[in-house]
């Protein structure tokens, strides 16, 4: 089996179609659905070459891209609070003709990025935001956005 394959196999049960997607227009009805069919099967090879598994690969993944679209819809900073999420957002900044592209094309501009450190503090209202947008886009969070 090729990775592509792969990688559809073990992304199939993750979305980031909203709860309410059959109530959204057209045009963001055709926002999500390019957002869902975006693949990154070079940033997969990467990842899965660290000792993650196809599963746990397409469900961070997936969850970045619910992570640009809130911030698209939002239009707000919001919290990165997961590792194992941002862990896919680091590696997809390297291949940074790629990674703008995907910004310009779901996000209209790039997403910067800025880890936490001792000099940059995490910022507690902007993670409150995240959590807010998440569940009134997505309803409850997965797991991986809990630690």
């Amino acid at each position: 089996m090729s990775l592509e394959q792969t990688l559809v196999e073990a992304g199939k049960d993750f979305t980031v179609l909203p709860c309410e997607y059959h109530k959204l227009g057209e045009r963001e009805q055709d926002y999500f659905t390019r957002l869902q069919a975006y693949q990154a099967p070079w940033l997969a090879e990467r990842i899965l070459g660290q000792g993650v598994s196809a599963a746990e690969f397409a469900g961070a993944f997936n969850e970045f891209k619910r992570y640009a679209a809130l911030l698209t819809i939002s239009d707000q900073l919001l919290g990165m609070v997961s590792k194992k999420v941002d862990s896919v957002w680091h590696e997809f900044i390297l291949f940074t003709r790629d990674y703008m592209t995907f910004c310009d094309e779901f996000h209209g501009k790039y997403i910067h990025h800025q880890p936490y450190t001792s000099y940059h503090k995490g910022d507690q209202k902007a993670d409150e935001r995240f959590f807010r947008w998440y569940r009134r886009v997505y309803g409850d969070l997965p797991e991986i956005w809990r630690h």
